[in-house]
């Protein structure tokens, strides 16, 4: 590898991990990032507080649960990754999605490594600068996501294959020492990690099965000894694929006792229920990818069938088709996740950002060839008509990645993905600092009464993992305090306090601590005194680091005092 190639590649992993810092410690607010990393925050720290080996996503109280109260129907890759992380880090928000961009991170590598490999330099830093540049990665690499770490090791999966293929081809031809075995061991073990990470590492071992197949069954007309070699590893590799896939459904049934969850998933996912996917399909992969490059990408699955039908297709063309047929399967046959999650087509980068960077590369030379014979004036023609074409690629982006970053990755807050309009966007700060500071004046030991009239701001689990505490509702203040109970010695009220009268305001702040916070009440039933204090939450001062790691849209909240009213 040059140096300018590394120069290149370091400054791409540093972007691609400047991405991943920001916002790493943002706040569960409203959007995918906050409700899913939310989630798998919660069910690190639920595997580390009760032994769990699936994740228990949003519960947040005192007493075990039940063995199929667990998530099953993912891969444990991430959730394993994410309780390490935890146990050794610490409850922090920045824990989850520290995980998620350093997987990131570490798919940029291996998709530059690949292609570097296969295309050479200039393909390779232009494939990886899109894939860095597209939307989905840029908003959602730090999203806690099973997707980053399949990518990784899937990229240097089907590279191992292709070396294992290419070894396999020497033997063929009688060369002695091609290093077939050392590639062979490669190719299960990133495929063991990538199977371990998603679900769709199965469709890319389907399709490394069928060619190794054909490519066996053609090598044993020239070669003795070949199939029974290709044979003997391609058994080996399927019965490490069924190995995956079905020691996860062993897992799934010695840990719950049944598949009901995992089943009843996949097959809701399967259906669009209530979203239109003629709509979906006409806004999401436009607003995810932009027209340039779903043109650029068109361009290359033209370009491939041409050279298929002429019989001058490549091998490394199989890159980008194992990524491109996968992403669009799992995209179309899990169609609710789809509507649902605009990254859904994550899977598709790296065939995306391959396909772009080979049509671009071989526009300009067509162009430079045509314009200048090949010489200094053609190339830059064609190097200005690139950039011409591709400008509107860098203006979407540029107005998409911070919308969607603002609003969590969900998309519909800011174009109309899911109807007419976009949807009013409220991030669900201030409910969130205040379930902070009841977490703050309380501790694992103390039930959180929540009035139901709370429940109008739609919190959204994000609120309950942000205050992990025992949660139970209540219509109207209790009359008498909860004993009590498993894991619980004390209990405190909260709520909104339009929902209670002056008159109730008074009579709770005479026998107990009585605390509004903004425009939200906090009583302390543990303790029997009187006392009334008020504060409002106001903007504080916006420093870099909160810029930076928590959310450059919205400042911080502080406490200011007031007189009760």
């Amino acid at each position: 590898m040059s140096k300018r190639a590394r120069y290149a590649l370091a400054g791409l992993l540093a972007v691609q991990a400047l991405l991943g810092l920001f916002q790493v410690n943002a706040e569960w607010t409203r959007g995918h990032n906050g409700w899913n990393s939310s989630a798998y925050h919660q069910s690190a720290k639920n595997s580390l507080r009760w032994g769990l080996l699936f994740p228990l996503q949003y519960y947040t109280g005192t007493e075990e649960q039940p063995a199929d109260a667990v998530y099953t129907h993912a891969p444990l890759g991430m959730h394993l990754h994410d309780t390490a992380a935890m146990w050794v880090l610490g409850d922090e928000r920045y824990v989850v999605r520290g995980v998620a961009a350093s997987f990131a991170v570490l798919a940029v590598f291996a998709l530059f490594f690949v292609v570097h490999r296969l295309w050479g330099e200039a393909h390779a830093i232009l494939a990886a600068a899109l894939y860095v540049a597209l939307p989905i990665n840029a908003i959602f690499l730090n999203m806690a996501n099973h997707v980053s770490g399949f990518l990784a090791f899937s990229l240097l999966s089907v590279d191992a294959y292709l070396r294992l293929h290419e070894a396999r081809e020497a033997e063929a031809r009688g060369e002695a020492e091609t290093g077939a075995r050392r590639w062979l061991l490669t190719l299960y073990g990133t495929f063991a990690l990538s199977a371990f990470w998603d679900w769709p590492a199965n469709y890319v071992a389907l399709m490394i099965a069928a060619h190794w197949l054909f490519s066996a069954a053609r090598r044993a007309k020239e070669a003795r000894g070949a199939l029974r070699r290709d044979l003997a590893g391609l058994a080996g590799f399927c019965a490490l694929v069924l190995a995956m896939f079905a020691g996860h459904l062993a897992l799934v049934w010695l840990a719950t006792g049944s598949l009901d969850e995992l089943l009843h998933t996949a097959n809701v996912r399967q259906g669009t229920f209530g979203f239109s996917w003629g709509h979906h399909l006409r806004t999401v992969p436009l607003l995810m990818f932009s027209w340039p490059v779903l043109a650029l990408t068109g361009a290359w699955i033209v370009a491939a069938a041409v050279r298929l039908f002429r019989g001058t297709i490549a091998l490394r063309d199989a890159v980008p088709f194992v990524f491109g047929v996968a992403g669009v399967a799992h995209y179309v046959i899990f169609r609710h996740s789809a509507v649902v999650h605009e990254f859904w087509a994550w899977y598709t980068l790296p065939f995306v950002a391959i396909a772009c960077a080979t049509s671009l590369l071989a526009a300009g030379r067509f162009l430079a060839a045509r314009v200048g014979g090949g010489g200094a004036r053609g190339r830059v023609v064609a190097a200005g008509v690139l950039v011409a074409f591709m400008t509107p690629f860098v203006v979407h982006a540029a107005r998409v990645i911070p919308d969607g970053r603002r609003v969590g990755g969900s998309m519909w807050f800011v174009a109309p993905v899911r109807g007419p309009e976009p949807f009013p966007y409220d991030s669900g700060r201030i409910e969130l600092r205040f379930a902070e500071l009841v977490r703050e004046w309380t501790d694992r030991e103390t039930g959180v009464l929540v009035h139901r009239g709370f429940f109008r701001r739609v919190p959204e689990p994000r609120w309950d993992i942000t205050l992990d505490r025992e949660i139970r509702r209540v219509a109207s203040p209790p009359r008498v305090v909860p004993a009590p109970s498993a894991g619980v010695r004390g209990w405190v009220f909260v709520g909104e306090s339009r929902d209670l009268s002056e008159l109730a305001k008074r009579e709770l702040s005479a026998r107990h601590p009585f605390v509004e916070v903004g425009p939200f009440f906090f009583v302390d039933f543990r303790e029997r005194r009187p006392e009334r204090r008020a504060y409002d939450l106001v903007d504080g001062p916006m420093t870099a680091a909160h810029a930076f790691f928590v959310s450059p849209f919205e400042p911080p909240l502080v406490l200011r005092a007031r007189h009760p009213d």
